[in-house]
């Protein structure tokens, strides 16, 4: 897998990496281009962006490929617990990915993460929300409600959710929003679209701490 690496500093490894997830489609020089890495420039944090094949993405391969060519390869280079973020079904991979658990991770950035189709977010509604859902009769192979199963269990591990108030999937992901404390969520004006992502981007960051995590 393609992954394009930026160092904090030149001359050291930072202890903090910092993985993020494009969507279907999009490529890791997108993130550049939306100025995405050049936000971080004043926190002590490493980057890789991965190009995830969306043919991968569509078969369900994407989840092992992330954990065996870039989670995996990150703590081999000596990183202790990487930060996923990725946008809509980038997004979607980094639950996923915390869902396995698997691996470890410092926590999740989530700029409107794919909350899964329609039929299950209206069925997830329909019951009150995720904690009154039948979270038992998530197949374990069915990776959209794998997710929101672990949703459901309010996990511990930091997890932070930025989208536009007129996302097209706003619905799901305020869903989401409610298994928050609300310090950790984000809204802003904007859709499902680059400019949104990026207004998200720049509230998110603080919330993080500074220094770094």
């Amino acid at each position: 897998m393609r992954i394009l690496k930026h160092a904090a500093r030149p001359d050291r490894r930072s202890p903090t990496l910092m993985i993020l997830l494009p969507g279907a489609w999009q490529q890791p020089e997108d993130f550049l281009g939306h100025g995405f890495v050049d936000a971080l420039h004043d926190r002590d944090v490493d980057v890789w962006l991965p190009a995830l094949a969306p043919q991968d993405t569509e078969a369900g391969h994407a989840l092992a490929s992330l954990e065996a060519e870039v989670l995996h390869a990150a703590l081999a280079a000596g990183y202790r617990a990487p930060w996923l973020a990725g946008i809509s079904l980038g997004g979607l991979l980094a639950l996923g990915t915390a869902a396995c658990d698997r691996v470890p991770l410092a926590g999740l950035c989530l700029l409107a993460p794919y909350p899964g189709n329609r039929l299950l977010t209206r069925e997830i509604a329909a019951a009150g929300g995720p904690g009154h859902w039948d979270a038992a009769s998530a197949s374990p192979d069915d990776d959209e409600r794998r997710v929101w199963r672990w949703l459901a269990r309010r996990p511990t591990l930091p997890l932070y959710l930025g989208f536009g108030r007129d996302d097209r999937f706003a619905d799901g992901l305020e869903l989401m929003a409610g298994e928050l404390p609300p310090a950790r969520v984000t809204r802003v004006d904007g859709g499902h679209d680059w400019p949104t992502w990026q207004r998200v981007w720049q509230q998110m960051l603080p919330m993080l701490g500074d220094p770094w995590p």
